[in-house]
């Protein structure tokens, strides 16, 4: 089988002190997603942060803005959907208790439920099937794909069960090899060192042969960090004009230090992970890990993006390498996995 591709994007805005505005951080850059896919003739999957469109929808009688912002994005939505995109379930839960300032017109995020972890289960029922429900309302069916905000899915049977009979069928939540325990995520995948797909029922980081779910991890890869600043380093003195995020808000780290960032002295022969990412700068390894996907025998490699994060450097990076044939046509969906 040859190697598949899946690019995938967290479609959402900031989720920290500062959300954004809908203009930068999804309608704009998600436009020039778009045009990359259109001319490429490849297919994204986006991943929708579905419980910010139902809070807009809450307050959409009572503030032209919350309005507006609604209705670019339905629109846009149903754009993607038309266009071949797929069009799939992400949850950040702390907009399920989050509320708008009309006075001010900003959002007052809740960051006591920032992961499904913290809420009550009826409540995770609830932002589940609503979530669903909507979804269908923009595409004509349910989502077949899921992926946890912050990556923090509860580890119970009870949980993935309910997704599974709301028609999810796969899982993308895990980030191989790595692991976080902070007030806003919590999750260990260190066991997962393959991107190969596998089954699971209760636990997406433990492998179960009889699951009736299918987790897709995203993809990550070890450097040195010598190798990592010899090819990074030039990028950024040549390209620091174009590697400015669209996105215009602050995350969930402004609000804290975690303990585990406390400073530490490195080697540069020292290994860290690079997750598949086409954030940032990041989209300057996209080659090298489908290189070395490929030459490992990869079934699939699963990247992660966002548009408030993507720049001109690496939407041009994406263009560039799906205007090849040989990449283009390795580009999936969920919708079409075999």
């Amino acid at each position: 089988m040859a190697m598949k591709i899946l690019f995938t994007f967290d479609y959402e805005l900031f989720l920290g002190p500062d959300t954004g505005t809908v203009e930068n951080c999804l309608i704009r850059p998600t436009e020039h997603l778009g045009e990359i896919a259109r001319v490429s003739g490849a297919h994204f999957v986006f991943f929708i942060d579905v419980l910010y469109l139902l809070k807009l929808k809450e307050y959409i009688n009572d503030s032209v803005k919350v309005q507006t912002d609604f209705y670019k994005v339905y629109n846009q939505l149903v754009g993607l959907h038309r266009e071949g995109h797929d069009l799939e379930l992400h949850i950040h839960p702390q907009w399920f208790y989050s509320s708008y300032n009309i006075n001010e017109e900003k959002w007052n995020l809740d960051f006591k439920h920032y992961k499904l972890a913290d809420c009550p289960e009826d409540d995770v029922e609830r932002m589940i099937v609503s979530s669903c429900d909507f979804l269908r309302e923009i595409t004509g069916g349910y989502p077949i794909a899921y992926r946890a905000g912050g990556y923090s899915a509860p580890a119970t049977k009870n949980y993935w069960e309910l997704l599974y009979k709301k028609g999810i069928k796969y899982d993308s939540s895990v980030i191989m090899g790595e692991k976080s325990e902070t007030p806003f995520q919590s999750y260990d995948y260190s066991s997962i060192n393959t991107p190969v797909p596998y089954a699971f029922s209760s636990n997406n980081a433990d492998i179960d042969p009889n699951g009736f779910l299918l987790e897709f991890p995203i993809s990550s890869f070890q450097v040195s960090r010598l190798f990592r600043a010899i090819i990074e380093k030039p990028l950024i003195k040549l390209q620091h004009k174009n590697l400015s995020v669209f996105g215009d808000g602050k995350g969930v780290g402004f609000l804290y230090k975690s303990e585990n960032r406390k400073a530490k002295k490195h080697g540069l022969l020292d290994k860290i992970s690079l997750r598949s990412t086409i954030d940032f700068r990041n989209a300057v390894w996209v080659k090298h890990i489908i290189t070395k996907g490929i030459n490992n025998n990869y079934p699939y490699l699963v990247f992660i993006g966002h548009p408030k994060n993507q720049t001109e450097y690496s939407l041009y990076e994406l263009e560039r390498l799906l205007k090849k044939k040989q990449y283009a046509n390795k580009v999936i969906t969920f919708r079409n996995i075999l």
